[in-house]
């Protein structure tokens, strides 16, 4: 008599803050194992997984000189065989996975060819666009990224701009994409049961050159100036927190710029609900997750025209501004600081329905099964537009 197993999907969980809702997302269409590949001696011996939080595993990391894409495509893959190997002695049968980043799922190729597993890769880098001056993709990291994507039932990229930079520069055929974008926690970011009484701008980034948050202290000065009762929160941290307090003081807005440095998502959603406006100013953007958990939170959004930024705002819930204007960011924000509440519910519903862990999870269920049967060739377009 045959043993039974369970059909699981097997999730190689991205280093982002909303990883946990990729894995519930996923759970929607059946049991999820996450699997974390991280560098380190390689992996040989696994415990029995109990389901509860991810297996992590490890694979040598490559010097510089002497990295080769197949050489790490071999060793991740042959990592995940042994992790699809050992579950499978537990009666758990992998029959489908989901990468996050090209760069992290350089096993797939490989375990599909070993076992025959089917998978789908959600691309989320802007280093594979053309707008990161910061960040751009290496020779041998694109030619990994076409080896990934051309065995890929699906290639998921997290917004169309992300999707058409991919087809720019011939790493996928567009019509093999679709545009999944990020899922939000929306029972954690929520409005507040009171909408806040006083005037507050808040944004929640990295500080780090690409974020121009200089521009977006530029932006304040110029909404303080015209609102002086205005106060404004910047949470996070990062080697720039030096250079813009001093511009800050250089604009004497010590009293109303907080910097609050990093917090948890408990406390960034507190800080959220006592704010009338999030900004953004970022010179590159795929589809930030920032702002996604804003609109769920009821706020509008003031962020630059890039990425997949357009894709979320309209009139009626935000502007998104020509990057690198101060001055257009201080005009929106002044606008949306006295924003009624027809735009703030309109900025939730659609983070609901586009981006909830629900909505993100059916269109996943449908991608799956689709795998499953490698019908790779029909298109379901999902959209992150609202």
């Amino acid at each position: 008599m045959a043993s039974r197993t369970t059909p699981a999907t097997m999730m190689l969980v991205p280093d982002l803050p909303v990883a946990d809702e990729w894995v519930r997302a996923a759970a929607r269409h059946q049991l999820v194992v996450p699997v974390r590949v991280r560098p380190g001696p390689l992996t040989r011996h696994l415990p029995r997984w109990d389901g509860d939080g991810p297996i992590t595993v490890t694979r040598p990391r490559l010097r510089a000189r002497r990295f080769r894409p197949q050489t790490s495509l071999r060793l991740e893959a042959q990592v995940l065989t042994r992790v699809v190997d050992h579950l499978a002695a537990q009666g758990i049968d992998i029959t489908v996975a989901h990468g996050h980043f090209a760069a992290a799922s350089r096993g797939l190729p490989g375990l599909r060819a070993r076992r025959d597993i089917p998978y789908v890769v959600s691309e989320h880098s802007s280093a594979l666009t053309f707008d990161n001056p910061h960040k751009q993709v290496s020779g041998s990291g694109r030619v990994a990224a076409r080896t990934v994507y051309a065995a890929a039932e699906r290639v998921l990229p997290v917004s169309d701009a992300l999707g058409r930079a991919l087809v720019q520069r011939r790493l996928v055929s567009e019509d093999r994409l679709t545009v999944l974008g990020n899922p939000v926690d929306t029972d954690r970011f929520h409005p507040p049961e009171t909408p806040p009484t006083s005037p507050r701008i808040i944004t929640v980034a990295r500080l780090v050159g690409v974020k121009r948050l200089d521009l977006l202290i530029d932006a304040f000065a110029e909404v303080g100036r015209r609102r002086p009762d205005t106060i404004f929160d910047i949470v996070g941290d990062g080697p720039e927190r030096g250079p813009l307090e001093r511009r800050v003081a250089r604009h004497r807005l010590e009293p109303q710029v907080r910097f609050h440095g990093r917090l948890d998502r408990d406390q960034v959603a507190t800080a959220l609900r006592s704010a009338r406006v999030f900004a953004l100013s970022s010179f590159t953007e795929n589809l930030p997750v920032a702002v996604l958990e804003a609109m769920a939170t009821g706020l509008p959004v003031v962020a630059p025209a890039v990425g997949g930024i357009p894709e979320l705002l309209d009139t009626t819930r935000g502007d998104a501004v020509a990057p690198g204007d101060a001055d257009a960011l201080a005009i929106a924000l002044i606008r949306w600081l006295d924003a009624d509440g027809d735009s703030r519910d309109t900025a939730r519903r659609v983070a609901i329905e586009r981006h909830s862990v629900t909505a993100i999870g059916d269109l996943l269920s449908s991608i799956y099964d689709l795998a499953a049967s490698r019908q790779s060739s029909l298109t379901l377009t999902p959209s992150s537009k609202g």
